[in-house]
């Protein structure tokens, strides 16, 4: 996952905890420090899609508008994201 400059090392660590959470699917929203910092949303995972055990989570960041933005999404929609991280085990 990016790491973001503004975070603490000990953010940046809870950040990287996020993908071993249990219950993760799409459209669930991510936070750390007490739900109070939106990381992101859930809007692909991608498991073992080739065969080689990858795993995958892609996370949209629209800022007030927390909906996951799918694979499918305009390029309208995709120019709202403000930022997104990708986190593979």
């Amino acid at each position: 996952m990016a790491q973001n400059k503004d975070f603490t090392d000990k953010e940046n660590v809870d950040v990287a905890m996020l993908e071993y959470k249990d219950g993760i699917k799409v459209g669930s929203g991510l936070t750390i420090n007490d739900d109070k910092t939106y990381i992101g949303t859930v809007s692909q995972i991608y498991d073992n899609v080739h065969g080689h055990e990858e795993q995958v989570d892609v996370l949209t960041n629209n800022g007030n508008n927390r909906a996951a933005v799918p694979y499918s999404a305009s390029d309208a929609e995709r120019a709202q994201v403000h930022a997104y991280s990708v986190q593979a085990v």
